[in-house]
């Protein structure tokens, strides 16, 4: 019984408690410390991770908004020189079609007067 009496100790509510039990305690309420701190910063870190990932997302909009921002202008782009294109080519005919019409003149001109030079 003298072994068993110096192996334990009191504690604040005058109750007995082997000194091995006390030590195991004590680790366990460390450990248990230590694991509610590391839960605290992983929790922490998770939100923190969080707002990083909800920041790039929201960056990963605006930058499809820009892409599709630009793929309509290219559009716009390609469009306006569609027409400018066409509107050369339209110039293009019309001048060649006032070309015929000015020699179809020159010619009818030429021609009446060599008809009226027969006639008289």
């Amino acid at each position: 019984m003298t072994s068993f009496l110096h192996s334990q100790t009191v504690s604040n509510d005058n109750c007995i408690v082997p000194c091995n039990t006390l030590k195991n305690a004590l680790k366990l309420k460390i450990e248990f410390e230590k694991c509610n701190t590391q839960l605290s910063i992983v929790r922490d870190s998770v939100l923190v991770l969080n707002q990083i990932n909800l920041q790039k997302d929201t960056i990963v909009v605006n930058k499809d908004k820009e892409i599709s921002l630009l793929n309509d202008n290219v559009l716009q782009t390609k469009k306006i020189a569609t027409e400018h294109a066409d509107r050369a080519d339209f110039y293009k005919k019309e001048v060649d079609k006032q070309k015929r019409l000015k020699l179809l003149s020159i010619g009818s001109g030429i021609l009446g007067i060599v008809a009226s030079i027969l006639l008289l």
